[in-house]
């Protein structure tokens, strides 16, 4: 909420960064779980311990682009095809109720 009031010096500020992330941070949310479990499962093979920090680095990396594929295959498509379902104008929807 911080960053939406213009008292706040975060409000001031834009970042392409974590522009990006605010855009991700659904599909994230979804999708961080299972990706993590079966990167730590998968890069164990390799010998890298699941507490070390080569594994915290590459399990973030994989959650985040698990996200993007998320983002582009499912999300936006699916927000686009809302959008173009949405612009009919009221009228029209009651009338095919009828």
């Amino acid at each position: 909420m911080a960053a939406i009031s213009p008292k706040v010096f975060l409000y001031r500020f834009s970042s392409k960064i974590t522009s990006h992330i605010a855009a991700l941070s659904y599909a994230l949310y979804l999708t961080h779980k299972v990706v993590v479990h079966v990167s730590q499962e998968q890069l164990a093979k390799l010998s890298i311990a699941k507490e070390s920090v080569w594994m915290f680095v590459l399990c973030m990396i994989t959650s985040v682009l698990a996200a993007l594929l998320l983002n582009k295959l499912v999300e936006k498509p699916f927000l686009k095809l809302r959008d173009r379902v949405l612009k009919r104008e009221p009228k029209k929807v009651w009338q095919t109720m009828r």
